[in-house]
């Protein structure tokens, strides 16, 4: 039964395939975001490229760190790892694309938070407990 209601959650038509399973964004977006930050990080540091003045670079770092590669990994694994844990349905198509976008627009955000401090880090901690929100009902 649980097994059938994963595959159900799993068949997201058209372009929303990507929203089918929560591994395929999100471990998309961490790949991205490594690709994209390693050589960012690199230019920064052989000074290349001028460093975010309101930031500095190990807090910046570890910030991408935790909130950025981390977050998105753990989050393509438990919306994998919860529905088969539980068998309940998986999160999956426009709840999953939300978490995606939310996950980015922190991404994103980063790079006005000298501008817009408060905002950027509303945007950036939300996706953690939006993302708590959406997997500890079957949790609990």
């Amino acid at each position: 039964m649980a097994a059938a209601r994963a595959g159900i959650a799993a068949y997201v038509p058209g372009p929303m395939k990507l929203f089918g399973r929560g591994f395929r964004p999100f471990f998309l977006l961490a790949s991205a975001h490594a690709v994209v930050f390693v050589p960012i990080w690199l230019c920064v540091v052989l000074g290349w490229i001028a460093p975010p003045k309101w930031l500095w670079l190990t807090v910046w770092h570890a910030h991408e760190m935790i909130f950025g590669f981390c977050a998105a990994a753990i989050a393509g694994f438990l919306l994998t790892a919860v529905p088969n844990w539980t068998g309940t349905t998986a999160i999956a198509g426009r709840r999953l694309a939300v978490l995606a976008a939310l996950w980015l627009a922190g991404r994103v955000m980063m790079a006005f938070a000298g501008q817009v401090p408060w905002f950027a880090a509303a945007v950036d901690l939300a996706f953690l407990p939006m993302f708590a929100l959406a997997i500890g009902p079957p949790i609990y």
